[in-house]
């Protein structure tokens, strides 16, 4: 009986083994790889559980999230960009007066006080439940956990080597379903000069590749900027490429927080080079849907992901890099 319990043992731990291994999509090339891809996954199924309902703007589980997302940036390192807010920046919006939150932290980069900021990005919030339904709760796994879980990596990752002149501003933005409220206000409250951010790199829809090749993602509105360029530039003797995107380009540009850094005035009607980057953004299948669950995300490409941002944003972090804006709008 003994024997036979051993052996039981010995079994579920190699089965638990080969899931986390299989979750993982291939096993990471060392044990630093396997522990953010077991940080992402663990990160993603906390954002998109049913316990959170869904991550409906003004919900009490919001809160909840703007709170976790707080001690995951202040265990990585960074320091809060309001210093008398820990790291949470509040504003309320609507008829309804709904009171809401942005999670902001910075990292300095070797010139103090920073000249220049790279804004990193991704929402936090979805579009909650729909009572009645067999399958109730929208969790937002894709749209947008995986975007939030990949910020929090990026804080970690960069905090452990980060040597560039630039200062990194991570921001995770509440509104977003709403129109952009979370970033909106974060764009029309600065402490400086809109023109100290030279780039606003947002995240939405990171986890399922499942309209792409492997080491491919997305750049929308890649035509309204040098950006596509300098990373295709970076790409040389990596296995990462920027996939076009088929249709709407400019649709899908104006259609997450990015859009709140284009807009806000620089010079004239210039804003911010601001872009998305994603890895699903073309499948329909699960977009607002209560599909949209953390079993489908690829966490082995969301953690090669992750490592080549960090090694990217480094680069990005140098004064040498000159980001041009070839978008103009009206102003409003």
């Amino acid at each position: 009986m003994l024997k036979y319990h051993k052996k039981a043992f010995l079994f579920v731990l190699l089965a638990s083994l080969l899931a986390i291994i299989t979750q993982c999509n291939k096993t990471p090339k060392c044990e630093t790889h396997l522990q953010l891809c077991d940080s992402l996954k663990n990160w993603v199924y906390c954002l998109a559980s049913d316990s959170m309902l869904g991550r409906k703007n003004g919900s009490p589980e919001m809160e909840k999230v703007a709170n976790y997302i707080a001690q995951r940036f202040q265990q990585a390192g960074l320091q809060p960009f309001f210093y008398d807010t820990a790291f949470i920046q509040h504003y309320y919006y609507g008829k309804s007066n709904i009171g809401e939150r942005n999670v902001i932290g910075i990292l300095p980069g070797k010139v103090v006080p920073a000249r220049e900021y790279i804004v990193l990005s991704a929402h936090f919030d979805h579009i909650g439940i729909e009572h009645g339904a067999e399958d109730s709760i929208y969790n937002g796994a894709d749209d947008n956990a995986s975007g939030t879980a990949l910020i929090m990596a990026l804080a970690y990752e960069l905090s452990k080597n980060y040597e560039s002149e630039r200062s990194i501003i991570f921001t995770a933005f509440s509104g977003e379903e709403h129109g952009f409220r979370g970033s909106g206000h974060f764009c029309r409250n600065l402490p400086f000069e809109a023109s100290k951010i030279v780039l606003n790199l947002n995240f939405d829809m990171v986890g399922r590749t499942d309209d792409l090749k492997p080491y491919y993602f997305y750049i929308t509105g890649d035509s309204l900027s040098n950006l596509r360029k300098l990373v295709e530039t970076f790409n040389h003797g990596t296995p990462w490429r920027v996939a076009s995107i088929p249709s709407r380009s400019f649709f899908y540009y104006v259609m997450s927080d990015n859009i709140s850094f284009a807009r806000t005035k620089v010079n004239d009607t210039i804003g911010i080079v601001a872009h998305t980057l994603a890895t699903g953004i073309t499948n329909r299948s699960y977009l607002h849907k209560p599909n949209d669950d953390p079993e489908f995300i690829n966490y082995g490409h969301l953690t090669e992901f992750t490592l080549y941002l960090a090694d990217l944003i480094r680069h990005f972090g140098s004064s040498e890099v000159v980001f041009e804006s070839y978008y103009r709008f009206k102003p409003q």
